[in-house]
C-alpha cells in the first residue's frame, strides 16, 4: 500500500513538473512577445509623435500668389506590425494601441473638412485645426510611449535641447485660447442683437 501510494504521488509530482514547467514556458514566451510588442509600438509611435510635432509646428509659406501653403504633409496613421501577439501586452494597452490608428485618422478628416471653411489667404481655419489635432495627437503619443516604457523597462526617450511635450502643450493652449476668445465675441454680438431686438420691439 505504501508503495502504491509513494508511486502515485512520484507520478503526480511528475506531472505538477511538467504542468510548471509548461506554464513557466508559456510565461516567458508571452513575456517575450510582449516585449517585442511593446519596442516596435514605442518605435512608431516615437516617429509618429515627431511627425505630429512638426505639422503642429508649420506656420505656413507664402506662394508667389501671397498665399499661405503648408510645408508639411499630414502625417499617415501609425501602422503596427503584422506578426505581434495582442494578448500578450497589458489589457488596458491592448485597447489604447490599435484605437489610436483610428483617432489618427479621424485628426486627418477634420483637418481636410476644415478647407471647406478655409479663405486666402491665410487659411486660418487649416492652420489652427493643424496646429491643435496634430499637437493632441503627439501628446498622445508621447504618453502612450512613455507608459508602454514604464511598463516593459524600455529606456526613455532622450529629447536633446528641447521638449516637445512643453511645445505640444503651448500650441494645444494657445489654440484653445483662441477658440475660447472667439466664442466670448460671438456670445457677445449674439447678446447685443438680442438687446437690440427687444429695444427695436419695445
Amino acid at each position: 500500500m505504501n508503495e502504491a501510494a509513494i508511486g502515485l504521488a512520484g507520478v503526480l509530482l511528475g506531472a505538477f513538473i511538467a504542468l510548471a514547467k509548461d506554464i513557466w514556458s508559456e510565461w516567458l514566451a508571452r513575456k517575450q512577445r510582449a516585449r517585442y510588442l511593446a519596442m516596435h509600438a514605442v518605435c512608431i509611435l516615437d516617429e509618429y509623435a515627431n511627425r505630429c510635432t512638426r505639422v503642429a509646428m508649420d506656420d505656413g509659406q507664402r506662394n508667389e500668389d501671397g498665399n499661405l501653403e503648408t510645408t508639411m504633409d499630414l502625417p499617415s496613421p501609425p501602422r503596427y506590425p503584422l506578426d505581434v501577439d495582442w494578448n500578450s501586452i497589458d489589457h488596458e494597452l491592448m485597447y489604447r494601441l490599435p484605437s489610436y490608428p483610428s483617432r489618427a485618422e479621424a485628426a486627418n478628416r477634420i483637418v481636410e473638412s476644415a478647407y471647406v471653411n478655409a479663405f486666402p489667404p491665410d487659411y486660418e481655419v487649416v492652420y489652427e485645426a493643424r496646429h491643435y489635432q496634430y499637437a493632441k495627437l503627439g501628446l498622445d503619443a508621447i504618453v502612450l510611449a512613455q507608459e508602454i516604457r514604464q511598463t516593459y523597462g524600455i529606456p526613455d526617450d532622450e529629447f536633446a535641447d528641447w521638449n516637445p511635450i512643453e511645445y505640444l502643450e503651448n500650441v494645444k493652449a494657445r489654440v484653445e485660447q483662441i477658440r475660447r476668445t472667439r466664442m466670448e465675441s460671438i456670445n457677445e454680438l449674439l447678446t447685443l442683437t438680442e438687446d437690440a431686438n427687444s429695444h427695436a420691439e419695445s
